[in-house]
């Protein structure tokens, strides 16, 4: 018994270091650390390392045999495994792959860092926007940890300023893509295929900010 409650704790905190975490300028990552992960190539081959997504740049991230944090070759990348999660680049942009019909369709995750907001935010109480823009601008500096040990940056991931995450959908077919909001599908359709997409959405209830949701919108293509 004892050690079966062991097991389960060892296994909460395996997922709780691999989840999703707040990200800052200090610590731009998309996970609250690097983990095991495969990157393919274009000419077959892989290689395996500590991955993450930097959010501000929008590419893989990994950590050398030197606990160095380096950059991927991401112009030469296929795919990326990191964990249970897969990335793929749809129009030069590095996406997070939610599976789809079959392996040429799919719901494309894109995520950045929200410089926008983080320009427009008024300073903390007691300070003024001025100041509070340059302590951001500052922090900024602290993103490029490119050639910087990996565990200096882990120990100092919160020293930052706490970033927020904008998140896109796309619809992707083949070599075709689409941002998922019944804006840019209906811009993108033939006045015939704005009739059908009217009707569709009459009989399909579409959480536009829930990937599995949107998966339906495959079923109007396919008509």
């Amino acid at each position: 018994m004892k050690r079966s409650v062991i097991m389960i704790l060892v296994c909460l905190m395996a997922a709780t270091a691999f989840a999703q975490g707040e990200i800052y300028t200090s610590w731009p990552y998309y996970y609250s650390d690097f983990q095991e992960g495969t990157i393919l190539l274009t000419g077959g081959r892989r290689h395996t390392r500590p991955l993450n997504v930097h959010l501000l740049e929008g590419k893989i991230h990994f950590v050398d045999e030197g606990g160095i944090i380096r950059e991927a070759d991401n112009g030469k990348m296929i795919n990326a495994q990191i964990g249970n999660d897969l990335y793929k680049r749809v129009d030069g942009r590095l996406m997070q792959v939610i599976p789809g019909p079959d392996d040429n369709h799919f719901i494309a995750v894109s995520r950045i860092a929200d410089l926008q907001a983080l320009n427009e935010t008024g300073g903390a109480y007691g300070v003024s926007s001025t100041s509070s823009s340059t302590r951001k601008l500052s922090s900024l500096e602290t993103s490029q940890v490119i050639n910087t040990h990996h565990m200096d940056i882990l120990q100092h991931k919160e020293d930052g300023t706490r970033l927020s995450i904008k998140t896109e959908y796309y619809i992707v077919r083949g070599y075709q893509s689409v941002k998922a909001t019944k804006r840019d599908i209906n811009k993108s359709l033939d006045k015939e295929g704005k009739a059908r997409f009217k009707a569709f959405l009459k009989d399909h209830k579409i959480n536009w900010k829930d990937p599995e949701s949107l998966k339906q919108l495959f079923e109007f293509y396919n008509d």
